[in-house]
């Protein structure tokens, strides 16, 4: 993900930033999403393709045939599991091979294109269409939503349902949960839980959040710069008394917290929401900038990452494939990945849209407890 993030403090990308938004008039604002950075989809099919062995069969002709066969094959296709190095020396000397651009694909964010906003992706995709220094598409998307839900079931507070995430210890040895900032919104409200056994069970209360966010108006854009927010955030102070465990539902133990270097695209996580359960994702991109509604106003975050269900076939293939979304009522929702120990956690989901969910880096996360006196780690 580091790379991810270095491309997008470029100048060629803050140029092509510049040329994305002088295409935009006034009151199209609203057709805009943001920017995503990724790695190229061919990039990834021959890192994954090379990780299988291919390459080593077939030593003299690279790039490999890459049919349905050989990009759909999982015996070709581990999971991805350490990510944060692409810096792929091989791999990048026959990159060249394909294309002299860049192996990054810039997703240039887009509310679902009607007729009042052809005009605006046709001027997008050309700007798309003309970048020389690496590849940039123009993707239809629906706008992310802050992932509260009336009848969410696992965590009720102020009347906002949404997910505990899980639980860390501070330097004191007391216990503390996390959730998102639009769920616990007010500091010293009760909070109340689902335990082991689904029973709703009083938790403790609101020790911090940083809700209300900072909104823009809605013709504004978003810049990336470092005043966007990049976390929704509250902590509950675990009640004396209640003693959480270690685990999350579907997922098992964690053992360990895993930063921003040691993500990257295609990294393979598991998130557990309160509305979704426990499924497979895939980090899919670093997002630069997002603008994001809730409750008639809309907000800018920044240095965050998205993730993507991963397919998985249904009996037979009768019924083709099943692919998971987050759910509205996941906000909370901690994302994360398998470790030779148990399960690193990776972030905190805030948002979704249809298909993808939105998540804070633990960087942030840890950065903001800190701030207000919380050491946070796995107990």
């Amino acid at each position: 993900m580091q790379e991810l993030q270095s491309f997008s403090r470029t100048d060629e990308f803050r140029a092509f930033v510049d040329r994305v938004h002088q295409q935009i008039d006034p009151g199209e604002n609203k057709f805009f999403l943001g920017f995503v950075v990724t790695r190229h989809p061919y990039w990834n099919s021959l890192k994954q393709i090379r990780a299988g062995g291919f390459d080593l069969l077939y030593p003299n002709y690279w790039p490999p045939p890459l049919g349905p066969y050989w990009v759909d094959s999982d015996m070709l296709r581990p999971p991805m599991y350490y990510t944060s190095d692409n810096n792929d020396d091989y791999l990048t000397s026959k990159w060249a091979n394909f294309s002299e651009k860049q192996s990054f694909l810039v997703k240039v964010c887009f509310a679902p294109t009607e007729k009042a906003s052809l005009g605006l992706r046709r001027r997008l995709e050309a700007v798309c269409q003309a970048e020389r220094n690496f590849f940039a598409i123009v993707e239809d998307r629906a706008p992310a939503r802050l992932a509260s839900h009336e009848g969410g079931r696992q965590l009720v507070t102020g009347g906002q349902n949404g997910t505990i995430g899980g639980f860390l210890r501070d330097q004191n040895g007391r216990f503390h949960g996390l959730t998102c900032g639009h769920v616990a919104r007010t500091k010293g409200d009760v909070v109340s839980a689902d335990d082991a056994s689904n029973v709703l069970k009083t938790l403790g209360k609101v020790g911090e959040t940083n809700w209300p966010l900072n909104p823009i108006g809605g013709n504004t854009l978003c810049q990336p710069h470092p005043g966007n927010h990049d976390l929704d955030i509250a902590i509950v102070n675990v009640a004396s008394g209640v003693v959480p465990q270690n685990t999350v539902r579907g997922i098992g133990q964690i053992t360990d917290i895993y930063g921003l270097s040691q993500l990257g695209s295609g990294h393979q996580v598991r998130m557990s929401g309160a509305q979704s359960g426990a499924e497979d994702y895939t980090i899919t991109g670093y997002v630069v900038t997002y603008r994001t509604p809730y409750q008639g106003h809309y907000y800018c975050f920044s240095d965050v990452f998205e993730i993507s269900g991963i397919p998985s076939t249904t009996w037979f293939q009768l019924f083709g494939q099943y692919i998971p979304t987050p759910s509205l009522g996941d906000s909370g929702a901690w994302v994360t990945t398998d470790t030779a120990t148990g399960n690193a956690l990776c972030g905190m989901l805030y948002a979704v849209d249809n298909a993808r969910g939105y998540v804070c880096f633990t960087d942030q996360i840890q950065s903001w407890t800190r701030h207000h006196g919380w050491d946070l780690s796995v107990f």
